[in-house]
Order: C-alpha cells, then sequence, then structure tokens
C-alpha cells in the first residue's frame, strides 16, 4: 500500500502552506495536506484516512462533485505525513 499512495498523491493533489498575516506585525503559518476525487471514488479517501491515521473527508467542491481527505494539524502532518513521503 505505501507505493499506492505515494502513487496517487503525486499525481492528485499534495501539500499547501499558507502564510496568513494576522495583523501588521504577526503571521501565522497553515500547513494543509490534501488528495481529491470525485464522489464516486471517495472510498480510496476514507482509505488514506485509515492508512494514516489521521485528518477527516471532507466536501471539496459541491459544483465539481468532488471531496478531498483533509489534513491541517500540524503534528499530524509532521509525525504521520511527512515522514512517510
Amino acid at each position: 500500500m505505501p507505493w499506492q499512495v505515494t502513487g496517487l498523491v503525486d499525481g492528485e493533489d499534495g501539500f499547501n502552506c499558507y502564510i496568513l498575516d494576522t495583523d501588521l506585525t504577526n503571521h501565522s503559518v497553515k500547513l494543509e495536506f490534501k488528495v481529491t476525487q470525485k464522489k464516486h471514488s471517495e472510498g480510496v479517501l476514507y482509505e488514506l484516512q485509515e492508512y494514516f491515521g489521521c485528518g477527516s473527508v471532507v466536501i471539496d467542491n459541491r459544483k465539481t462533485d468532488t471531496k478531498k481527505y483533509h489534513v491541517n494539524g500540524f503534528s499530524a502532518i509532521l509525525d504521520k505525513i511527512i515522514p512517510h513521503f
């Protein structure tokens, strides 16, 4: 399964990093790991959730009928997601 996970993520989505300005002097960093699929393939998203043992499966876009496996917890990304890759 590890190679399948790597291949799926390589072709479908991956990591995002956002730097948010909270005011003139403070910034906040948000990490996100996500994989998006059409609703008919959402089962693979639940398999990713089980494989990594963290995150959630949520609606990504109602217009495109997509769902996403989403992890945004800093420690989950550092301790579980990044070590896989």
